[in-house]
């Protein structure tokens, strides 16, 4: 499976702007600061067509 480009990610239930890379290595996500005490992080990942 080839890696597609990534358009962008959300994190969902939050209105928070994330800031995100994609590389040759993956993609790298950097959270905003939340309360702690969360079970799970969702995000959306939008690829472009």
């Amino acid at each position: 499976m080839s890696p597609k480009k990534i358009k962008s990610v959300e994190l969902l239930g939050s209105k928070a702007q994330l800031k995100w890379s994609q590389t040759a290595e993956g993609l790298s996500i950097q959270m905003p600061k939340m309360e702690t005490g969360h079970c799970a992080y969702v995000f959306r990942i939008s690829v472009a067509q």
